[in-house]
């Protein structure tokens, strides 16, 4: 006879913690990239010069109901050529770190409330050029990460997704030749991570 009321507070106590669980993952921000971002202008990589990309446009929301603090972003560009050079930071597809600390430098984003997104301009990244010969083909990756804090509970998080250059035509391949070239980054990004 004890088992049935016993029964009942065990599921009642269960279920209160289930419930305050998705209230409070309900109740913090969420920050993505909602599109990859864009080039503002043609860009050109020369073998002497390096890669000069210009501006960049982002995209976020908050896709959830809680209120972020603040909200940098970056975007990091890198270059992966075809032929491997040995050097791991150059022959890697680059991924972001979403366990690092926020990072010196981001750009400070307008605050998202809860399913508010915007578009923000960024300046061109800084590129280390990998030791490419002259007509040798790479390949172009965007790492954009967003880095903002819980403004109820104080928790830092961190959204990244590494995005694909193609040229118009579909190719991936890029020569720095020093000619002007335009391209967009993949819809789906190549990895992800988020906390």
């Amino acid at each position: 006879m004890l088992a049935v009321p016993t029964l009942a507070v065990v599921f009642l106590v269960a279920r209160w913690a289930i419930v305050e669980r998705q209230n409070t993952a309900i109740g913090r921000p969420r920050i993505i990239n909602t599109r990859p971002p864009e080039l503002v202008a043609e860009m050109a990589c020369d073998l002497k010069a390096g890669l000069h990309s210009g501006s960049l446009r982002t995209f976020v929301r908050n896709v959830e109901s809680g209120e972020p603090g603040a909200v940098l972003q970056s975007v990091s560009l890198h270059i992966v050529p075809e032929r491997k050079v040995g050097i791991p930071e150059f022959d890697q597809i680059p991924s972001g770190d979403c366990s690092a600390n926020k990072p010196h430098g981001g750009i400070p984003t307008t605050l998202l409330s809860g399913g508010r997104e915007t578009t923000t301009q960024l300046p061109e990244p800084k590129v280390l050029l990998p030791p490419l010969l002259n007509g040798e083909t790479a390949r172009i990756y965007a790492v954009s990460c967003i880095y903002y804090s819980d403004a109820a509970s104080g928790a830092d998080h961190a959204s990244c997704d590494t995005y694909r250059l193609r040229q118009p035509g579909g190719s991936p391949l890029y020569i720095c030749d020093a000619t002007p070239k335009t391209g967009t980054f993949d819809e789906t990004p190549v990895s992800s991570c988020g906390n």
